[in-house]
């Protein structure tokens, strides 16, 4: 993170999370909509351990760089990996989806769980599942 971009996204915006950890990390640049945020502030208080962002708002030279889809929440600020140090990834993915995300997919190969807040969510996947559901909806 560039240190101007620190400063100036080192600021809370909910209970446990600051802005910069949702900035592009490209372009620095941020949107995030605060029903997100939210969410993980539940989810963080129901596993009551840290839950770290690893990807959140992602611009849309980002997105396509790093193979996000077309179609993707994050350039939209409604989506996030997500990680956390105290179990399993599959016990942060049901507890994600118990709080409220609309779509949980969890990636026990990548290490992270996917949660977004779309309108018509998926509900609570598997990466095999979402990749079928992704080709499905290309054709």
């Amino acid at each position: 993170m560039k240190e101007g971009s620190r400063a100036l996204n080192d600021f809370k915006v909910g209970e446990f999370f600051r802005l910069g950890e949702f900035e592009c990390p490209c372009c620095h640049q941020v949107k995030l909509v605060p029903y997100l945020v939210y969410l993980l502030d539940k989810l963080r208080k129901e596993v009551n351990a840290p839950v770290y962002i690893s990807s959140g708002y992602r611009c849309e030279n980002y997105n396509r760089k790093v193979g996000g889809k077309k179609h993707s929440y994050h350039p939209l600020g409604m989506a996030a990996h997500i990680f956390y140090r105290k179990a399993n990834l599959f016990e942060l993915a049901t507890l994600a989806n118990k709080v409220g995300f609309s779509t949980v997919i969890y990636y026990p190969e990548g290490g992270f769980v996917h949660v977004d807040i779309r309108e018509h969510g998926l509900g609570l996947i598997g990466a095999s599942k979402a990749e079928a559901l992704r080709r499905e909806l290309e054709v």
